[in-house]
């Protein structure tokens, strides 16, 4: 039998001061245990740096663990605010995306030597997967979409990899705001099976996941932070200045009470004689109902006047406003002319610029995105012999190899069967010409002796005096507002005479004339520096066989 007597003493007097001193051991010893856990990983890890510091105000996940939940700079919530309500930033983004939408994708063999009709049944199997990457009914545009948002917007792309026995079924893009990275202490992501992502929502972590389960996309990592940098972080403060400022102008449009002027009416009318004439004033100018687009009219002092009144610049943040736009476009590597702020500018300029702004910014979006649907094919669906390609961007490579090719052939720089064979075709028999205005004429000739004579070399001199006469009576003509006159020419081919008078039936300016008449000039004398270049060869070859014989003799 229990006494009541000791049970009292036990439990009201000896455990309630006992207690205390057991849980400061066991928090002593867990202390310790960490620590030595700490010894033991440096010990490992020797001299390796680290790397990232962890900061201050990061938390460590457990005891035992050393994982530490990292805090962003800027929030997730206030970027979202901005790309939505900054209209500018808004406009670059919906740019990019609508250019990923636009970019063509196939899956092609890793080895370019392969050919595709070996790994047929697997791209069929891949490509369809991608269709529907989200399942039936998630289409890969709208997938690729919600990535893209949360990539320009919060530098960061989350996505879920669903899995069934092992099998990916399918792939969910998560709300990357919702998402905290935790990292170890040596700043490095945690590997399986350690936690590397939480999910927490409303102050609540709802989910924890491992690298095996979920992958984050970054454009702008960072070497002092596991998150990456997205442009409207930099843009801060001018994004806040920006709608501050929107919002002045709209309260002035809005509320603003200022009048456009004042007019002084002559000192001896009433206070009621000019309340009835500004009732009738406003009556006869009625359909505006705010009044400050209205003239105030007042007692004055010596005959009448207008006197304007002083109101905030209608376009006060305009220069303000216009840089911002040119330095938000700078950071989305977005011209402006793209999401329809445009300036004059030449044709090549802007093809220039939408060059820069498509390998600056539309390219390193399109690497993230294929450098991550190579590891899920090729991983994941178990195709490491297949991989994922924009082949649009491989086209206006083509495109410029094209043009490029286009120029040197004439030259005779390149042959064309020089091209054939880097393309993998096998040679016809092309090979390498220099195009005159008098047709091709092959190198081999050239090099053998086999050119133009003295008289033709003569011909186009001829022909380059009269193309400038040509182009300055039609530059005459054009000043004193005169149809351009018939040319009587001896010497110009009939075939250049005549594209040269399609061509004045289009002409307006003087550039529009000297651009024509420019191109056949540089054709005509082209022409005569490669003669001239044969018939300096001609005469050292005569000078050197001339020495040769003189040697023999």
């Amino acid at each position: 039998m229990k006494n009541p007597f000791l049970n009292f003493f036990k439990t009201k007097i000896v455990e309630p001061s006992v207690r205390p001193i057991l849980e400061d051991l066991k928090k002593k010893d867990e202390i310790i245990k960490v620590q030595q856990e700490k010894i033991s990983l440096l010990e490992k890890v020797g001299n390796a740096p680290m790397h990232f510091a962890t900061p201050f105000g990061s938390t460590q996940d457990s005891i035992g663990q050393d994982v530490y939940k990292w805090k962003k700079s800027v929030d997730f919530r206030t970027l979202r605010e901005f790309s939505e309500r900054y209209d500018v930033a808004r406009a670059c983004i919906n740019r990019r995306k609508r250019q990923v939408e636009k970019a063509d994708w196939s899956i092609i063999p890793v080895d370019p030597t392969e050919k595709a009709e070996k790994y047929q049944e697997d791209i069929k199997r891949v490509k369809a997967f991608l269709d529907m990457p989200g399942g039936k009914y998630t289409r890969f545009r709208e997938f690729v979409d919600e990535l893209v948002e949360d990539l320009l917007v919060l530098d960061a792309g989350v996505v879920y990899k669903d899995k069934e026995g092992g099998k990916l079924k399918k792939l969910i893009t998560v709300d990357a705001a919702t998402i905290r990275l935790r990292v170890y202490e040596d700043g490095s992501t945690p590997e399986p099976p350690d936690i590397a992502f939480e999910q927490w929502i409303r102050g609540e972590k709802k989910a924890e996941f491992t690298t095996d389960e979920m992958v984050y996309l970054m454009l702008n990592p960072r070497s002092n932070s596991p998150y990456g940098l997205a442009p409207l972080e930099t843009l801060i403060l001018g994004v806040d200045a920006a709608l501050k400022s929107q919002l002045y102008n709209l309260s002035m449009l809005s509320e603003g009470n200022i009048p456009e002027g004042f007019f002084t009416l002559p000192e001896n009318w009433t206070p009621d004689q000019i309340k009835e004439f500004q009732n009738w004033f406003d009556a006869m100018i009625a359909g505006n109902p705010r009044f400050q687009s209205r003239i105030k009219f007042m007692p004055g002092g010596r005959g009448v006047g207008f006197i304007p009144a002083k109101k905030p610049e209608e376009m006060r943040f305009l220069e303000y406003e216009k840089w911002l736009l040119l330095k938000t476009c700078a950071l989305f590597d977005v011209p402006p002319e793209e999401i329809g702020f445009t300036e004059e500018m030449s044709r090549a300029t802007a093809q220039v610029q939408q060059e820069v702004s498509t390998q600056a910014g539309l390219v390193p979006i399109l690497q993230v995105l294929k450098e991550f649907f190579d590891d899920v094919i090729q991983i994941d669906l178990g195709c490491p012999y297949l991989q994922f390609s924009w082949y649009s961007l491989d086209k206006k490579d083509e495109l410029r190899d094209a043009q490029i090719t286009e120029r040197l052939i004439p030259l005779g720089l390149i042959s064309g069967d020089e091209w054939r064979q880097q393309n993998d075709l096998p040679p016809i028999g092309l090979k390498h010409y220099i195009m005159t205005s008098s047709g091709p004429i092959f190198v081999e000739d050239l090099l053998n002796g086999r050119a133009p004579n003295q008289q033709q070399t003569l011909q186009e001199t001829r022909i380059i005096t009269e193309l400038a006469q040509w182009e300055r009576k039609c530059l005459n003509s054009l000043k004193e507002g005169k149809k351009f006159k018939p040319f009587q020419s001896k010497f110009i081919p009939e075939d250049v005479k005549k594209l040269i008078n399609a061509q004045l039936l289009f002409a307006r300016t003087k550039e529009d004339v000297k651009k024509i008449f420019e191109k056949q000039i540089q054709i005509a004398k082209q022409d005569l520096v490669i003669q001239k270049a044969v018939k300096l060869k001609e005469e050292i070859g005569e000078t050197v066989r001339q020495y040769a014989t003189s040697i023999k003799n």
